[in-house]
């Protein structure tokens, strides 16, 4: 048997032990959820099925076959892997932060470099002390037309 075959005698099985137990509270939300991975597997899908597509603020499409109160909703991303990347350095950023640990970045800030440890020169691409930007860029830097002036690799 198919887990695509096994899904949908699950479906069938709870809705017929739903309806024999009236006293049992039915979901107030059944929504099925479907990753399709990319934006454009999901204006696919949708034009298969007559759907219209939304998109979320970053761009991100979804569309839903509605029957009744279920949802079965797809969606997808403008950069799947760019998304993976996000959620898994929130969530190493949050896991840093809840254990005291803070987490810093291996390439400088300005120039993308990969900071050099072992260059100690003064204007080498070593970490600028515990700065996010390489000895390089920060003797580097010529926003100083004003005596007072506040870049972001010298505030």
């Amino acid at each position: 048997m198919s887990d695509r075959t096994q899904l949908i005698a699950g479906i069938r099985q709870f809705a017929d032990w739903l309806e024999t137990h009236p006293e049992v509270t039915a979901p107030t939300n059944p929504r099925f959820l479907l990753p399709l991975s990319t934006n454009q597997a999901v204006t696919n899908f949708a034009a298969e099925h007559g759907l219209t597509t939304a998109a979320d603020d970053e761009g991100n499409l979804s569309a839903e076959l509605v029957f009744g109160p279920v949802v079965y909703r797809v969606y997808g991303y403008t950069d799947f892997e760019e998304h993976r990347a996000t959620i898994a350095e929130r969530n190493a950023r949050e896991w840093a932060a809840e254990n005291g640990l803070q987490i810093t970045p291996s390439t400088c800030a300005r120039c993308r470099q990969q900071f050099d440890d072992a260059d100690t020169h003064w204007d080498g691409h070593g970490r600028h002390k515990q700065s996010d930007y390489c000895r390089h860029c920060v003797s580097s830097c010529h926003d100083s037309e004003i005596a007072d002036h506040r870049c972001v690799i010298c505030a």
